[in-house]
């Protein structure tokens, strides 16, 4: 790339960086908030009615924007068409929640949730009616725009949600997610000015629709799983243990949700860039990889420690029984970074039709085996179900990257993810000893930063003592804030 061009690429993975960690800070607080106000079986109607709306709006996203982000040169027709699309999509989908509201809660025994599922159906009108320009905030690395967009409408959703919440109970979740997405569909024709316009041209919708195609299908198959997971709790174990797991899992899988977002937002483009250079796909591959684990595996590790601090002292007694969930999660969230090192890979390769059959593996695997541990070990078995997908797909993407690569995914990576083993575990030891010591928030927090320093200093001292090549991953996975630390960067 171009040194503008870098320079362009590493402020837009900033503003990233800023658009995910505020939107998950926000949304946590949110979350944490709320389970102050609410009991779980409040959660857990909320769980259960964003399910089928999240399942039809996979099943129709037909990747418009990601389509006139790759169109270098899109017209206003495709644009109209894009929109057009996306309000017809709203509409069928906002009238057959209302309608088959009391049918689709009775897929989960829970008959409670028909009324928020009607409140739900106005949500993808909002989303649908936002400006169409947003495509071009992210095509042309306006990232600062972005999170302004993302972070302003989370914050509106979380103080009308909160402020109602002791008011209207479950019904405040709803109301903060409506008036959080007028809020940004009104701030969108702000950031990205547009006239919008009702024009459907087969000649135009035509190639953003081949585009999106596996965009729709691997969407599709990931909130099926969800769903039947959330499906199989609720019958088996009500509607409170709904709530339990939809907290545990938000608070569990945060790390790599955030940490995942922002390295593959760099990963994706970097291997499109060097896909026919087979040395630099694989520096790009271990860059990737080696940095997610070097942040989540100690971050995984002390969440395990302090979970029961966490709920004790952060959350509330009510929520007693979510400790062992997050971590059993925790450790489908280090799986999970083979995953999300992966995925990138093929999709800068050209592959996304092996993203939608991991996707599909992962999926099938939670199907087929929730419903034996859930009825044997309960909660715990929701949790244990998708560890063991994520034990499956990691071996599918083992097999993928090593086509992709040349070989296996792990070569030479061996000593650098025994160190970030060795230093997670040293993580882990510290923040359980000193929150044995000193229970309270205090003791949390204290918890939190010395097992962090503690474990940055050690991996840098074995770095440097072992040359395992951390720092340089590091560097390549972050290339902005490795700029700004004056980290070495070695030519890829």
């Amino acid at each position: 790339m171009s040194t503008a061009l870098a320079r362009r690429a590493g402020d837009a993975m900033v503003w990233r960086a800023v658009q995910l960690f505020g939107g998950k800070a926000l949304l946590l607080a949110r979350y944490l908030i709320l389970a102050r106000l609410l009991d779980p079986d409040e959660f857990g109607l909320f769980a259960i009615a964003v399910v089928p709306l999240d399942v039809l709006l996979s099943a129709t996203n037909f990747g418009m924007i990601p389509a006139l982000v790759q169109r270098r040169q899109s017209e206003t027709r495709q644009y109209d068409a894009a929109w057009t699309v996306g309000l017809a999509r709203a509409l069928a989908i906002g009238a057959v929640v209302f309608v088959a509201a009391p049918l689709l809660a009775g897929f989960f025994s829970e008959p409670r949730a028909a009324p928020l599922l009607r409140g739900l159906a106005l949500r993808p009108m909002l989303g649908a009616l936002a400006s169409i320009r947003v495509a071009d905030l992210e095509r042309d690395l306006r990232f600062r725009s972005l999170a302004v967009l993302e972070l302003s409408s989370t914050l509106v959703a979380a103080a009308v949600s909160i402020a109602l919440a002791s008011a209207v109970g479950a019904w405040a979740l709803i109301a903060g997610t409506l008036v959080g997405s007028l809020a940004g569909t009104l701030l969108s024709y702000v950031l990205a000015p547009h006239r919008p316009r009702l024009a459907l041209d087969p000649g135009s919708a035509g190639p953003l629709f081949r585009y999106g195609r596996w965009i729709l299908l691997s969407g599709l198959i990931e909130v099926v799983g969800d769903a039947v997971l959330r499906a199989v709790i609720s019958r088996q174990l009500g509607t409170a243990s709904v709530g339990l797991y939809f907290l545990a899992a938000s608070l569990a899988l945060l790390p790599n949700d955030v940490v995942s977002g922002i390295v593959g937002a760099v990963a994706f483009p970097v291997h499109a860039q060097v896909q026919s250079d087979p040395r630099r796909v694989g520096l790009a591959f271990r860059a990737s990889f080696v940095a997610m684990a070097a942040v989540l595996m100690p971050v995984y590790a002390i969440v395990a420690a302090l979970a029961p601090s966490l709920v004790r002292y952060v959350l509330s007694p009510q929520w007693t029984g979510t400790e062992p969930v997050i971590r059993v999660l925790a450790i489908a969230g280090i799986l999970g970074i083979l995953f999300d090192a992966t995925s990138p890979l093929l999709q800068g390769r050209g592959q996304p039709q092996k993203l939608a059959a991991l996707f599909t593996v992962l999926t099938t695997s939670v199907v087929t085996s929730v419903w034996a541990l859930t009825r044997a070990y309960g909660l715990m078995g929701a949790a244990m179900a998708w560890v063991l997908a994520q034990a499956v797909v990691c071996a599918v993407c083992a097999i993928y990257a090593r086509q992709a690569l040349g070989h296996s995914p792990f070569h030479g990576l061996v000593k650098p993810l025994t160190a970030i083993a060795v230093a997670s575990g040293m993580a882990g030891m510290i923040a359980w000893s000193i929150d044995a010591v000193l229970p309270g928030i205090l003791g949390l927090g204290t918890a939190v930063a010395a097992a962090s320093v503690v474990t940055a200093t050690l991996l840098w001292a074995l770095d440097g003592q072992l040359g395992l090549g951390l720092l340089r991953d590091f560097a390549h996975a972050f290339p902005r804030l490795a700029e700004r630390l004056r980290l070495p960067l070695a030519n890829a």
